[in-house]
């Protein structure tokens, strides 16, 4: 069912309650419906965040009792999406037009880090731990450093991943220059 109501839509189709309009090109609308009714929450100090390797995430998540967001049940829907994850480009830098399977996966990633509570974890390859175009800089860490504020999330590791696959905590000089990182525009 979530499928179906995923791909309504007037103009175009519809992920996260926005519509993309294929005449204008953009999106239309904000984040209503669909994404907000599946379920990405993870337990209090459970949340691992990731760009670009869920295995490794996911076995981290497993370590401490946590899941990623594919790991959730909604997260699971979408992982198992072939006909948006592999039919549809990931975003407008892939070179063609939109709609883009980064925007059902953003409105999802929002969710999942607006619900994030207690101690939050990211695990980053060393290639991603600069790149301002994942969702990490783009949407999730900002909503971390707003809950952070808030004291909703009590505190935040990041660790990267060497080639023996143990993960190596970044230390908090390096953290706070990373939370310092603006992200590239969203399409």
């Amino acid at each position: 069912m979530i499928r179906t109501l995923l791909l309504i839509g007037i103009d175009g189709i519809k992920f996260d309650n926005r519509v993309y309009d294929k005449a204008g090109g953009q999106w239309q609308g904000r984040k209503v419906g669909p994404i907000k009714r599946l379920d990405v929450s993870s337990p209090k100090d459970g949340a691992v965040f990731w760009p670009r390797d869920p295995e490794e995430a996911q076995r981290f998540a497993e370590g401490i009792g946590g899941v990623t967001l594919e790991t959730t049940s909604g997260g699971r829907i979408i992982d198992g999406w072939d006909e948006v994850n592999k039919g549809y480009p990931w975003d407008r830098y892939a070179g063609e037009e939109g709609p883009y399977a980064r925007d059902l996966w953003a409105g999802a990633s929002e969710k999942y880090a607006e619900g994030a509570m207690g101690h939050v974890n990211a695990v980053q390859l060393p290639k991603k731990l600069w790149d301002d175009a994942t969702l990490w800089h783009n949407l999730e860490k900002d909503v971390v450093r707003d809950k952070l504020q808030t004291g909703e999330v009590t505190g935040l590791n990041i660790y990267t991943v060497n080639n023996s696959r143990e993960f190596i905590p970044l230390n908090e000089n390096y953290i706070k220059a990373r939370m310092k990182l603006e992200g590239r525009a969203m399409p």
